[in-house]
């Protein structure tokens, strides 16, 4: 009697073990995303086909702030890469870089350019003001 049942164990344990694979692989209903939607633009193609759109920036402004991000990126970069800096000076640097990018930036644009870049900056200010106060608001409770 001993023997049978754990020849029945056995080979219980020998079905489970041969069906667990093809369980795994049955189609759990969740559609798997689409690999062509990631972007293959670097981030600062994305950012400069964002500004053009924004701005709607000549062809001379495309190339000048081509050269503005990719100085940005490599500064940014440079930043980094540098261990012999805390988070205090990283950020301090940060920030210093991403203000020469914004003052380069506002100089190559005409002053039609000049009142969309306030006006977007004003939404973008609200925005993130909204975001902070929301997180300190959930942060209370």
């Amino acid at each position: 009697m001993k023997s049978k049942f754990a020849l029945i164990a056995l080979l219980t344990g020998f079905v489970v073990a041969l069906a667990a694979p093809a369980l795994q692989a049955q189609d759990t209903g969740s559609k798997p995303k689409p690999a062509a939607t990631k972007s293959k633009a670097s981030p600062e193609e994305r950012r400069l086909a964002q500004f053009s759109k924004d701005y709607n920036l000549t062809p001379a402004q495309q190339e000048q702030t081509k050269a503005l991000l990719a100085q940005q990126a490599a500064d940014l970069a440079a930043v980094k890469a540098d261990t012999t800096l805390d988070k205090k000076a990283q950020g301090q640097k940060t920030r210093a870089i991403n203000a020469t990018f914004s003052k380069g930036f506002t100089a190559l644009l005409t002053p039609e350019q000049r009142e969309v870049k306030k006006k977007l900056d004003a939404e973008r200010a609200a925005k993130a003001k909204a975001a902070k106060e929301a997180k300190e608001a959930a942060g209370q409770q």
